[in-house]
């Protein structure tokens, strides 16, 4: 609306599907602080209009926080409220991550951060690290994972951000976040958000979605609970598996370099190169093919008792979820 405090940032030409703007097609008012869908509003800091909220105007979704809510990005068919523009494709900038289906670039390994060339380029996962989208500092020989051990208090400031998923985008990401780990390159962001959009808790540990808790089960981890957790998170996938099964050709996918990690946490591990069923799915591919979908699902390995539960293709390792 002219002449209001954020009107500068709702430009009339703007793409209204984009997540830098589809919030300004939001319908929304001043609540209390006893409203339960109330969110923080800066404009008039420190008074009695503190907080704000979308879902006491007819349901509306706050697809400025929560991208990922199946309400987003928000429009006239919503709810009949008039908007500037139809959202027929959904959003018009989703963040990829940008070496999906492939490899981090060997020469990326090799020469950056520019203050240590190939300083990570002996750790045994750095080819795939952060490739799509998973809790990868939890994942063995990769950066981070000393700090990340299994069996730490994943709802403490200090370990909370291991199980995170995320995954390097481009520059052009709204929600991208600046990384150190190889400076001077290309690959300088991250993000959380294109993940499930889970929250930045290694940043803003106060933001009210922090700890994460995907479920809200109170476990605090990327998987879910209740019997169906990921049996090898924070580990490698034991050796004797790859080395000893198929039983029809012993040792048929040992020699794939990420077979270690394969299935250990949850992530679309059948895109990703070097694992048993990358063939499969090549980068190519119609991913809303029936043939190809499943390719995108991310996935672990589970316990018989998982409720969920599917028999898996690599006999000995024996379900996944």
């Amino acid at each position: 609306m002219p002449g209001s405090p954020w009107a500068e940032h709702c430009p009339r030409d703007a793409d209204w599907c984009h997540s830098e703007h589809n919030w300004c097609q939001l319908p929304w008012c001043f609540v209390g602080e006893g409203c339960r869908s109330r969110v923080v509003s800066t404009v008039f800091s420190g008074s009695a209009a503190a907080y704000r909220s979308y879902d006491t105007c007819l349901s509306t979704p706050d697809c400025s926080d929560l991208p990922y809510d199946n309400a987003c990005p928000f429009d006239w068919t919503y709810s009949s409220w008039s908007t500037a523009a139809q959202c027929a494709y959904n959003w018009s900038d989703v963040c990829d991550c940008i070496y999906q289906g492939a490899k981090l670039p060997a020469d990326l390994i090799r020469h950056f951060p520019l203050e240590f060339p190939g300083k990570f380029k002996d750790y045994r996962n750095i080819a795939v690290y952060g490739t799509t989208c998973a809790a990868w500092d939890q994942v063995p020989h990769t950066p981070l994972s000393a700090h990340c051990k299994p069996g730490s208090n994943w709802t403490d400031l200090e370990y909370n951000w291991c199980q995170l998923p995320w995954c390097y985008v481009d520059s052009a990401c709204p929600t991208r976040l600046r990384t150190q780990l190889f400076h001077g390159s290309n690959t300088s962001y991250f993000s959380y958000d294109a993940c499930g959009n889970a929250p930045d808790c290694y940043h803003d540990f106060a933001n009210p979605r922090c700890p994460y808790d995907p479920y809200g089960t109170k476990s605090y981890k990327i998987h879910k609970g209740s019997g169906c957790e990921c049996v090898y998170q924070g580990d490698l996938l034991p050796s004797y598996i790859y080395e000893n099964f198929p039983l029809h050709q012993r040792g048929l996918y040992a020699n794939l370099t990420g077979i270690g990690i394969y299935g250990t946490t949850c992530a679309a591990w059948d895109q990703m190169p070097e694992t048993p069923l990358a063939e499969h799915c090549p980068r190519d591919a119609d991913w809303c093919h029936s043939d190809f979908n499943w390719c995108q699902l991310p996935w672990c390995y589970v316990s018989r008792e998982c409720s969920s539960k599917l028999r898996t293709r690599i006999p000995a390792a024996n379900h996944h979820s």
